[in-house]
């Protein structure tokens, strides 16, 4: 990354470090539970004040194979599979230019001085100390099933998700008398989307042997 200021040229390395660690646990193949999390650092946030640099960003899915309970006995005949999911987590988003918690500087207007012209720094954009990560939050609720030996599957999915402390330019959300003395960038503004998935297949095949079709189809249906 570079960027030019007239008489002098920036360039920046970027620079991310992150843990991960994950838990895993399956039960009698019926109950799973999956717990995850991230602790990420950007080099384009202050690491001298708490909890701006650094994130941390946990998931946790639970799983139910309600095909495998005793009160499902008698149903393989026509089903398979049958399994409930539920899943939460959160994700980081550092996509902003780097050093905005730094003052940045330009060439200003030049002053002259006993006859002399001398060249000048200006301040070009001012240091906002809290810029930390913009945060997407995801729920997901869904079904997945098998029936009739693969004749018919489905998957059915309902989600929300709400990304809050975006990351936002802030050219346009000040006065024009504050003549651009103001962070360039700001955690400001939230968004959330919501919908539904359902995906359907079919597969099967026709005639036997070496000669057999294998064939599968699939439905893609979206709501949002």
């Amino acid at each position: 990354y570079s960027q030019s200021y007239g008489f002098m040229q920036l360039y920046t390395t970027p620079r991310q470090m992150g843990f991960v660690g994950r838990l895993r646990y399956a039960y009698a193949d019926k109950y799973m539970l999956e717990a995850s999390a991230r602790y990420d650092g950007s080099y384009k946030f202050a690491g001298n004040i708490s909890g701006k640099r650094w994130g941390l960003f946990p998931a946790l899915s639970l799983g139910w194979r309600v095909s495998e309970e005793d009160f499902m006995l008698g149903t393989d005949d026509w089903l398979e599979n049958l399994k409930m999911r539920l899943s939460v987590g959160e994700v980081g988003v550092d996509d902003v230019s780097p050093y905005g918690f730094l003052n940045q500087y330009g060439q200003g207007s030049p002053v002259y001085l006993g006859g002399n012209r001398f060249n000048t720094l200006a301040v070009t954009s001012i240091a906002n100390l809290n810029l930390t990560w913009a945060r997407t939050r995801s729920f997901n609720i869904g079904v997945d099933a098998s029936l009739w030996r693969g004749l018919l599957g489905v998957e059915f999915d309902l989600f929300y998700t709400h990304t809050y402390d975006m990351l936002t330019y802030m050219g346009g959300k000040y006065p024009p008398s504050m003549g651009g003395y103001y962070p360039i960038y700001e955690n400001f503004g939230e968004q959330d989307s919501r919908g539904m998935e359902l995906v359907l297949t079919h597969t099967n095949s026709i005639g036997e042997g070496i000669n057999a079709l294998h064939y599968n189809v699939a439905l893609n249906l979206t709501y949002a």
